[in-house]
């Protein structure tokens, strides 16, 4: 009974031709601005809700910050899958028009579905945040602790010749260089990850800065991946459609079949 219900569940594929576009297009470069416009609203909830997510314990991080980032790629998915699906049937009209001997311009070619297409567009779209990890994972070096302020009882302790030499390194400043702005920017970008490995493991953030150029792109990936399987989610719309025009023929059988039964039976 179970295995007929999941039989009944089960969406018929139809696929149907289309008109392969350009990978690589103008149109497909513009739509990496959603992406990096999407990457900035995800740093925005990363900075007003990324401290509730810094726990002690690592298996609570863990399982928080992975949930976030699987809600972010889920979205993102949707979004790639939804427009991976408007190419395709844009371009089965294509196709159509072009089997009747029409000319598809370029213009419109670069409209029609290409399963690289999404890849195309992150790359496009997070070009300059990934170009910032490049630059910080080249220059990444581990972290080196400074002293903090020194204390007021210490004060009248700087002008003594024993001591004064040792309490002279609390008067080092250093400014903030080109690589404290681009580890500040990273970090903010890979809020999850520093929240994952933790601000007290040197050494897994600068394996995380040494990354981020991979890091920053794995859940805008998720689009790329949603818009590949565009023509599987318009297959699945000419079968829904297919499935109710089955539906449909089976009732109206049934119909005409319930009412000859209905209708008296004639003498001969």
């Amino acid at each position: 009974m179970q295995k007929a219900n999941r039989t009944q569940q089960k969406r018929s594929l139809v696929y149907k031709p289309y008109l392969k576009g350009n990978w690589a297009s103008r149109l497909a470069a513009r739509r990496g601005l959603k992406i990096l416009g999407y990457q900035g609203i995800f740093v925005f909830f990363y900075i007003f809700v990324g401290q509730a997510l810094m726990f002690d314990s690592l298996p609570l991080r863990l399982v928080t910050n992975v949930l976030i980032l699987a809600a972010l790629g889920g979205l993102l998915y949707m979004d790639g899958m939804k427009t991976g699906e408007e190419d395709v049937a844009y371009a089965e009209i294509a196709y159509t028009r072009q089997e009747s001997g029409q000319v598809i311009p370029k213009e419109e070619r670069d409209r029609c579905f290409h399963p690289l297409k999404g890849v195309f567009t992150v790359l496009m779209g997070m070009l300059p945040l990934v170009l910032i990890g490049i630059a910080l994972a080249l220059t990444a070096q581990p972290l080196r602790h400074h002293l903090g302020a020194l204390p007021s009882w210490l004060e009248g302790y700087r002008t003594r010749a024993d001591i004064g030499l040792a309490l002279s390194y609390y008067n080092e400043t250093t400014g903030m260089g080109v690589v404290d702005v681009l580890r500040i920017i990273v970090r903010l970008l890979l809020f999850p990850f520093v929240n994952i490995v933790g601000t007290d493991s040197p050494s897994g953030l600068l394996w995380l800065e040494r990354l981020s150029p991979l890091l920053i792109l794995l859940v805008p990936m998720a689009y790329a991946y949603g818009y590949s399987l565009g023509r599987k989610a318009r297959a699945m719309v000419h079968g829904s459609i297919a499935d109710d025009q089955k539906r449909r023929v089976r009732r109206e059988r049934k119909e005409r079949k319930r009412r000859r039964e209905k209708e008296p039976t004639q003498l001969v």
